[in-house]
């Protein structure tokens, strides 16, 4: 977990330490339902295995029959039932039944000792899942977050081939030993894991969280091109700054004004050359390098909406500005682009503070932008996502009208990363959409 996004779209998930096979929802016409389960029951084995994830699940539906021991949320008593598709009448449907997590044996975690971990990185006191450094391939299939195979056997191997073909992220950082050692990377070579993976006919999407003085200069560039060489198993590569908070170790900097500008030509330069030879960019840069490159002049070095293709980065911070901005604009024209008045204060950061700059000139009159500062994780991290509660909460405090902020800074259960819920907020402080569409329509209609 090593850049700012990939541990704020961690953060936004629901919070979930233990895990278990937990019904979330049973379809009410499934045989499951008229057989006795129902929404909250634990599934403890099936056809006497205990089942270590949604795949197991779903190997042993296929079989067509099945004895399901599960108990229901506060009992202990072990119920059983059993079904049989063929006589029973029921259809083998995956759709059938929803767990709360794809995982029922506990996430796998992390082995590295990366100097750049921005989870190592966290003071005391947050929720209990923040703190879980998952690399697990499971999460990867499911949820798409990032693993280096620090932790693989072979039989996550032998799962793995069996479930191709699908889609893994991969963390790959460095390509040199020598490199990987020293930033604290124990997990195999990627030249191994890339070989493997393409005999597999296993796919990844693919970043490199940049630390300068460690992977930047002539690693990144090797890196690059082997990932770039590897493009039959490599889909995409973000290149993405690394996450510096007043909690990192003093070795690892956040890059500079000029190694931004640097790592932009030339991650910019090859994207060129790989549209050119393979008909796709394949290389992308996240928004931060523009940020830190550019500062005030941000959102105007920003490349076309085109530039992204399908966003397939779009987690990681890469585009995310220029789609918002797109989406904002459009659904503003496809209203007939009306002027706005709206008395509100937008709570944001000094990074955000441009793009909403940009979109509301011509658009939108009579909003004010405030900045606050994170005090939380330290003033230099601009990124909206890691706003607290504790922060908003106070800037909120000094405004006497309405505030808004965007409700990428909440998980799925209204809470931020400090802890605090939307439910403890100000009156005055209200969330909005973070998606650009959605957040013209949330302003329009306070007009």
């Amino acid at each position: 977990m090593c850049s700012c996004y990939e541990f704020a779209n961690k953060a936004r998930k629901r919070e979930s330490v233990d895990m278990e096979a937990r019904i979330a929802y049973v379809r009410e016409d499934s045989i499951f339902y008229r057989k006795g389960l129902r929404d909250g029951d634990v599934i403890v084995r099936v056809n006497g295995h205990e089942l270590k994830d949604i795949f197991e699940w779903r190997q042993e539906l296929d079989l067509g029959w099945l004895e399901i021991e599960f108990f229901r949320a506060g009992s202990d008593e072990i119920r059983k039932i059993e079904i049989d598709f063929w006589s029973d009448g029921g259809m083998i449907d995956y759709s059938a039944i929803y767990f709360e997590s794809p995982i029922f044996d506990g996430v796998r975690t992390c082995r590295n000792n990366c100097i750049f971990c921005f989870i190592k990185g966290l003071p005391r006191g947050l929720r209990k899942s923040l703190y879980i450094r998952d690399d697990d391939w499971r999460m990867s299939v499911f949820e798409g977050s990032y693993i280096t195979f620090s932790n693989f056997t072979d039989e996550d191997w032998h799962r793995l081939e069996a479930l191709a073909p699908l889609e893994l992220y991969y963390s790959v950082h460095a390509i040199s030993d020598d490199v990987r050692r020293a930033m604290g990377i124990n997990a195999p070579s990627p030249l191994k894991v890339i070989e493997r993976l393409r005999r597999m006919g296993i796919e990844v999407h693919t970043q490199i969280v940049v630390v300068p003085g460690f992977n930047d200069e002539d690693e990144l560039k090797r890196s690059l091109d082997f990932l770039v060489k590897s493009r039959d198993v490599v889909k995409s590569i973000a290149v993405v700054p690394v996450g510096v908070t007043k909690y990192t170790p003093g070795e690892v900097k956040k890059p500079s004004r000029k190694q931004a500008e640097k790592i932009l030509s030339y991650v910019e330069s090859l994207s060129r050359d790989c549209l050119k030879e393979f008909a796709t960019r394949l290389v992308w840069p996240s928004d931060e390098w523009y940020w830190i490159a550019y500062q005030r002049s941000w959102i105007k070095e920003l490349p076309s909406y085109e530039f992204y293709e399908e966003f397939v980065q779009l987690e990681n911070g890469v585009g995310k500005a220029r789609k918002f901005i797109e989406e904002f604009e459009e659904a503003w024209r496809e209203d007939g682009k009306p002027e706005l008045k709206i008395d509100a204060t937008i709570l944001t950061t000094e990074m955000n503070k441009e793009l909403f700059s940009e979109i509301f000139n011509g658009v939108v009159d009579g909003v004010r932008l405030k900045v606050v500062e994170n005090s939380f994780f330290g003033l230099s991290v601009d990124v909206a996502p890691l706003l607290v509660g504790e922060d908003l909460f106070r800037a909120a405090g000094e405004e006497k009208g309405l505030c808004l902020f965007t409700e990428e800074a909440l998980n799925e259960e209204g809470l931020f990363l400090d802890g605090l819920s939307i439910q403890d907020a100000p009156s005055n402080l209200v969330v909005a959409p973070a998606q650009g569409a959605e957040f013209y329509k949330f302003l329009r209609d306070l007009d």
